[in-house]
């Protein structure tokens, strides 16, 4: 899988910008497209979990999948799919609040926090 998306985060927030709030926002959104990116590889095109909802939107669609594994998984599948959903879900609330709502501070720890969420989910996703 390509971390282009990821290794690029890491060379925005390694440097000083002029518009450090508009850097922060975009870090978190990329770094939040990366994981997307992951997850529908790894849903779609390796695991082939069921969709479990038709509900909300894309995102929400493919998400719902983590839920729709087959029963004879390990327990440590399952438990890294409901800690995937839950932190894909979060790191899009974040993504969602970075892009909409500007009065919202989103601070350079913000911005690197989201760079090592989307890593830790990419690794989750390896160990499913």
């Amino acid at each position: 899988m390509d971390n282009s998306l990821l290794d690029y985060c890491n060379e925005m927030a390694s440097i000083t910008s002029s518009y450090p709030d508009l850097q922060n926002r975009n870090i978190v959104g990329r770094a939040y497209y990366h994981a997307f990116h992951h997850a529908k590889f790894h849903l779609d095109s390796r695991l082939d979990w069921i969709q479990t909802t038709t509900k909300g939107g894309v995102h929400m669609q493919l998400y719902s999948k983590l839920k729709g594994y087959d029963k004879e998984v390990s327990s440590i599948t399952k438990l890294n799919a409901e800690k995937l959903y839950s932190k894909l879900n979060a790191l899009k609330k974040l993504r969602t609040r970075a892009d909409y709502k500007l009065e919202s501070v989103i601070t350079k720890e913000i911005a690197n926090f989201s760079i090592e969420e989307s890593k830790r989910i990419s690794e989750l996703f390896i160990e499913i």
